[in-house]
């Protein structure tokens, strides 16, 4: 006999496992009373009912035991399934309830016939009658009667229950019965659903239905072509505006484009002679050499290189002559028409300098510049005190320095002239994005041929210029 220390999960679990019948009455009996008295309460006081969902619902414990689990509280699981139950069975019994009085009013409707007399007198003013009920009820009395459709049917149609069809039907039968009355013919409800009824069974003619079907596709067919035929002659007149406003927009738009064409030719022509005369002018002043001046006395200082306007002078008083070939008044120049034209003259020594510069090839920019622990030849002072770095050394330092500081896309050489050992380079530079500088570089001729000598500006700051 089980023990009252055993819980209901202990006594299911050992009803599952072993079919212990014992175990399962011992559940029943200490839970009945709450499934019982649960039922009651929401059946309102119904007790046959209450003991109908009291063994529904021990019946499914029985079938469900094995998968409650061990640490589950049976009165709850119970409580739940009394609930579920007691919900299926007052479903059920509005069912039930819906057949039996489908049942009695189709009793009542065979049990009241008409006769030809009483339909003969309100059959003309029926389908006026029935349109008056409201559409709710007619609705619902032209799918029951005249199309024999039963209450469930017709709560489907309508989108509610069949109770709620079935009220709708009788509100509907009165509605007619109390318009017959204000006509002065007096009848039952019962008996105007069976005229109803009678109306509905009435016989149609069996050729009718074929001929009515024909007929209306005989004018489907009618309707579609007329609009077939409307639709082509509103598009042929789209189509005609459509090409006689394409053909006046090509017009308009040729003679606005010659007017357009003649305005931008003669402009064109404007900016090609005002182009031309700035252009003689730039030339007529590139090619104008300078007065030569008088060079300093020893010991004066040597004009900056900030100063980018100013050229520099020759280390004596032979007048600059000018230096032909090379670069020199050939315009602006891509960097990619300059090459390493070695440095055995000065236009092939400005060229490989300015191409070392421009892609950058440090190497070859290194070899294209003078660095000397001697004194300058112009002006008599070291050009270098020497830090860390030998002149050699110097060289690249102060090559990678111009290379990175210094980029173009564009140059060219304004001015080449020469003195002695000495030579004196006007150029100016233009940057990718249009800015244009210049400067003024010397060139002097060493046992390798001619090369640059950077200025202050120049140098890099590894060194200290003397």
């Amino acid at each position: 006999m089980p023990s009252n220390a055993e819980t209901d999960a202990d006594l299911l679990q050992q009803f599952a496992s072993t079919g212990s019948q014992t175990a399962f009455e011992e559940v029943v009996s200490r839970n009945v009373g709450l499934v019982y008295r649960s039922a009651v309460r929401q059946l309102r006081g119904d007790s046959h009912a209450a003991e109908d969902v009291t063994q529904a619902v021990f019946v499914l414990l029985s079938r469900k035991a094995a998968t409650i689990p061990r640490n589950s509280v049976v009165a709850a699981w119970l409580f739940t399934a009394t609930r579920y139950a007691v919900s299926h069975h007052l479903r059920a019994q509005r069912r039930r309830i819906d057949r039996e009085k489908e049942a009695q009013i189709m009793n009542e409707l065979n049990s009241e016939p008409v006769s030809d007399a009483y339909w003969a007198r309100i059959k003309p003013e029926l389908d006026d009658m029935i349109e008056s009920i409201g559409p709710h009820e007619r609705d619902a009395i032209l799918l029951r009667f005249f199309q024999g459709r039963s209450l469930s049917e017709v709560g489907q149609q309508l989108g509610i229950s069949a109770d709620a069809a079935r009220m709708r039907i009788e509100r509907g039968l009165e509605k007619l019965r109390t318009s017959l009355l204000k006509r002065g013919v007096g009848s039952s409800a019962a008996a105007i659903g069976a005229m109803l009824a009678q109306e509905a069974a009435l016989a149609t003619p069996p050729a009718l239905a074929s001929s009515v079907t024909a007929a209306a596709f005989s004018g489907l067919s009618a309707v579609n072509g007329g609009a077939v035929l409307l639709h082509s002659i509103i598009m042929t007149k789209i189509k005609t505006g459509i090409v006689i406003a394409f053909i006046a927009g090509v017009v308009v738009t040729a003679v606005f484009q010659e007017q357009t064409k003649a305005q931008l030719r003669s402009e064109i022509t404007a900016l090609e002679q005002h182009s031309n005369g700035s252009r003689d002018e730039k030339h007529r002043k590139s090619t104008a050499v300078a007065a030569p001046e008088p060079i300093e006395a020893p010991g004066k200082a040597t004009p900056k290189y900030a100063d980018q306007t100013k050229r520099a002078r020759p280390s004596n008083r032979t007048v600059n002559e000018a230096i032909p070939g090379g670069l020199v008044n050939r315009g602006w120049l891509p960097i990619s028409a300059l090459r390493d034209a070695g440095r055995a003259d000065v236009p092939s020594a400005v060229e490989t300098m300015l191409w070392g510069q421009a892609h950058p090839e440090t190497t070859a920019l290194a070899s294209a510049i003078w660095i000397t622990m001697a004194k300058d030849p112009v002006t008599g002072k070291g050009r270098w005190a020497p830090v860390s770095l030998t002149p050699d050394s110097a060289e690249i330092v102060t090559a990678t320095r111009i290379a990175k500081r210094e980029p173009f896309s564009e140059v060219q050489v304004i001015e080449q002239v020469g003195a002695g050992d000495n030579a004196y380079i006007t150029i100016q530079f233009r940057t990718a994005d249009g800015r244009v500088y210049q400067q003024s570089r010397r060139l002097h001729v060493t046992g390798d041929g001619w090369k640059w000598v950077p200025s202050s500006e120049h140098l890099a700051t590894t060194g200290t210029a003397l």
